[in-house]
């Protein structure tokens, strides 16, 4: 973790030899909040500081700002600015509201016609609505709107993925699902931890709570779903022993589209880190072992075949929220010995 975390923090350099295209690129999945995450992980200082701030220079100072924060939906990463707003950085709380309000899918009214709210080809956008409203309401800012509607249209994100009844584009992403858990799991957590029913808004229409979404699609996606369209119809999602390597690794997507993506229905391990924390939570929530193993599967695959050195978007994907995943099966083992 610090070796490729230094070799990426260090990338980021607004003064290295990598221009800000190169160095944008390899920021996603949030590089300023997995340098946060490494310095309060180690206790440590420098280096992670010097890191912090080139991470605020790629991502805040030479993108979000100049453009006012009106980028893509894809693009909004709030945990990292939320991160150096509590801890007495240079970010704003304008900075804080803006990464809310400004981005593309900020407005309800921008979800309609093929991307109205229900539908799963809205899910990473939505997610990252969320969490940015979340990131606002720990700034101090009062709840908006938006926040019912966007937890009231993903477990229709769920069903769709699940039940394969598609409106629209149609294809179901393992990481994807991994990605809208995250913001379910951060509004579940920020609702009990002030004392609010953290169902409230679930619409209950094809589960009760959100732990029982989680917890029924997550061993669903394990343990029964199979690619639905191509030459690997009919296969697993789940890929245990990949290249016989004792380790496995989720499907990519669950058919062979290639428009969206070369990898297609391959297996791509480097993607578990982003899904591995969900049985963690699950595990945690309710004390199932079955959880337990599958979760522990996942995130043993995604370390092995993590890409760390491969890339700073790989290193990020990988840090993303694995802390967590190893803070909640730590406490989930002393819930339920």
């Amino acid at each position: 973790m610090t070796t490729y975390g230094a070799q990426w923090g260090e990338f980021q350099s607004p003064n290295g030899p990598n221009g800000w295209a190169v160095r944008f690129d390899r920021a996603y999945y949030d590089v300023l909040h997995i340098m946060y995450q490494i310095k309060a992980y180690t206790g440590q200082g420098p280096p992670w500081d010097r890191y912090i701030g080139y991470a605020k220079s790629s991502y805040r100072d030479e993108y979000y700002r100049p453009n006012d924060y009106r980028v893509p939906g894809y693009r909004r990463f709030a945990h990292g600015l939320l991160a150096d707003y509590l801890a007495g950085g240079d970010t704003t709380i304008d900075d804080i509201r803006k990464i809310r309000d400004n981005p593309a899918f900020s407005n309800l009214s921008e979800y309609n016609g093929a991307y109205a709210g229900p539908r799963q080809v809205m899910s990473r956008e939505m997610a990252y609505a969320l969490e940015a409203h979340i990131a606002a309401e720990k700034a101090g800012e009062p709840r908006l709107a938006q926040v019912s509607q966007f937890v009231t249209w993903m477990e229709n994100h769920l069903h769709e993925w699940k039940s394969g009844q598609f409106a629209g584009e149609a294809w179901f992403q393992p990481f994807m699902f991994g990605i809208s858990a995250q913001a379910l799991i951060e509004f579940y957590e920020w609702e009990v931890a002030n004392n609010r029913d953290p169902n409230a808004y679930w619409p209950k229409t094809h589960w009760p709570t959100i732990p029982a979404a989680l917890a029924d699609f997550s061993d669903w996606m394990y343990t029964t779903a199979v690619v639905r369209d191509g030459p690997d119809v009919g296969q697993r999602m789940w890929a245990a022993n990949y290249q016989n390597s004792g380790y496995g690794g989720f499907r990519y997507m669950d058919r062979n589209n290639t428009s969206i993506s070369a990898e297609g229905s391959s297996v791509t391990p480097d993607l578990n880190a982003l899904i591995a924390p969900v049985y963690a939570w699950v595990y945690k929530q309710t004390g199932s072992k079955a959880h337990r193993a599958m979760g522990d599967e996942v995130f043993a695959g995604g370390v092995y075949y993590s890409g760390a050195s491969w890339g700073g978007k790989m290193f990020n994907q990988s840090y993303r929220w694995s802390f967590q995943f190893v803070q909640w099966r730590r406490e989930a083992d002393q819930l339920w010995p």
